[in-house]
């Protein structure tokens, strides 16, 4: 018997064990297509929320946006955010939450909004395996 004899099986195994993996790693992407749906419907919900506070002249659409973003802050955001998002999350809130600034402190919030946002779109990179440029900061308010 020489060595090319055993070639075929070989390929054969091979094919096989290739095949395993396609099928398992189809069914975890299926199983995980729900909860990045899901993630980056709150995540983009979430930086619209703090963009609102950080940008709007509506005193109005302002109370309804700190009135979401703390709906987001405490419950939904919780079930999908990694900790790099929930830190973004809990430095706008500490903002957000000095009752000495309410709607005045829409410039101060500008900054924390592009982080969270930032920390938003690695969270993304990173989960989803998706290629993304690094992006510069944007100046805020004519930096």
């Amino acid at each position: 018997m020489n060595a090319l004899s055993f070639l075929p099986p070989i390929i054969a195994l091979l094919g096989f064990g290739f095949g395993v993996y396609q099928y398992y790693r189809s069914n975890e992407l299926t199983y995980r297509k729900p909860y990045w749906e899901k993630q980056l419907a709150l995540y983009l919900e979430a930086t619209s929320t703090a963009a609102t506070l950080a940008s709007t002249d509506d005193e109005a659409a302002w109370n309804d946006a700190r009135n979401n973003f703390w709906r987001l802050y405490l419950g939904p955001l919780c079930m999908v955010e990694n900790t790099a998002v929930e830190s973004a999350m809990v430095e706008f809130g500490i903002a957000l939450g000095d009752d000495s600034l309410g709607f005045e402190s829409r410039a101060t919030l500008a900054d924390l909004s592009l982080n969270l946002a930032m920390a938003c779109r690695k969270s993304i990179r990173t989960d989803w395996k998706v290629q993304m440029e690094n992006l510069q900061r944007k100046p805020v308010g004519g930096d």
